[in-house]
């Protein structure tokens, strides 16, 4: 938990000085310092996980710019996490529709200095509330992903080959206990009668649903569609505009989900308006090897399955 919480604190720090350096830049340097501001935040995964899940909201650049043409005045949504997507969106196209202009009449050397604080510091400081905040979801299960898969595989596959009948409900609950340690008040995805005494009222519940992926046991494919619409039901049903899907693959070849997603992000699915990221977690020390390729045999699901496009087969 300190460890987490030295990095959050390291990279407000660092980002707050390089939103600073871009604000001190020149004209000649103002995009090419844009561009290494950007590409800073998208290679440190926890910022990274931050700015997938703000993709999830429910803002769409073309549309919304039409809609500026027509009105000629800049609006935003009132949303925080709609309006800052928009902002993104136009720190990434470089403000193509010279949007800046429709806020000032200034001379053009302050333009720069205007788009920094009317569309990068909304991101910026978006990036640090979550941060604040303990971070993303996204980001905490891919940080669970990754101390399972190095050092806790043997432990939770033991665990779940203990009892079968109880490998789901263990595994589930050894994913929320370290939501809970990692500062997510409430970590389940069931609301609760009690009353959260840090805030006086019902704590939110997580869109956030566990599956086991072990064919042998009878936890085949089907279990991960279904997995993946009550991922959907409940983002559906908690208001959230995304939710997760994690799956602990007992099997020995690697479970690895196929999307429409690009190379280097988190898999991705997008059904009834609500996105939905699919985490596969590898819970098992001994790895098949593909004899063809000498690499590790891999167990592929597509974006067509988990949707009902294709049959279970």
């Amino acid at each position: 938990m300190l460890a987490a919480m030295l990095l959050e604190h390291d990279l407000r720090i660092r980002l707050r000085e390089r939103r600073d350096r871009l604000y001190r830049a020149g004209a000649l340097e103002f995009e090419r310092e844009l561009e290494r501001l950007l590409g800073w935040m998208e290679s440190r995964p926890y910022i990274a996980a931050i700015l997938a899940e703000l993709e999830a909201a429910d803002a769409d650049y073309d549309s919304w710019s039409q809609g500026l043409k027509e009105q000629r005045r800049l609006t935003f949504p009132s949303g925080e996490a709609e309006r800052t997507k928009l902002c993104l969106e136009i720190c990434r196209r470089g403000d193509p529709d010279n949007l800046t202009r429709l806020l000032t009449s200034s001379h053009f050397e302050d333009l720069d200095r205007i788009f920094v604080e009317a569309f990068v510091d909304p991101v910026v400081n978006f990036v640090e509330d979550r941060l604040e905040e303990g971070g993303s979801i996204l980001a905490l299960l891919l940080r669970y992903q990754r101390r399972v898969e190095w050092f806790d595989d043997a432990r939770l596959h033991a665990i779940a080959k203990k009892d079968p009948t109880l490998a789901a409900a263990r595994l589930d609950a050894d994913l929320r206990r370290y939501l809970l340690d990692s500062g997510v008040d409430y970590p389940f995805s069931r609301p609760s009668t009690r009353i959260d005494p840090l805030v006086g009222r019902e704590p939110p519940p997580l869109a956030l649903e566990t599956r086991i992926f072990d064919p042998a046991a009878g936890a085949d494919r089907a279990q991960l569609r279904d997995g993946f619409e009550r991922a959907v039901a409940l983002a559906q049903e908690h208001g959230r505009p995304a939710g997760y899907l994690v799956v602990f693959a007992l099997a020995r070849a690697r479970l690895v989900f196929e999307t429409s997603s690009p190379r280097g992000q988190v898999p991705a699915v997008r059904a009834d308006g609500k996105r939905i990221f699919l985490i596969s977690i590898h819970v098992n020390p001994n790895v098949a090897i593909d004899e063809e390729t000498g690499r590790p045999a891999r167990v592929a699901v597509g974006e067509a399955f988990l949707s009902g496009q294709a049959a279970v087969t």
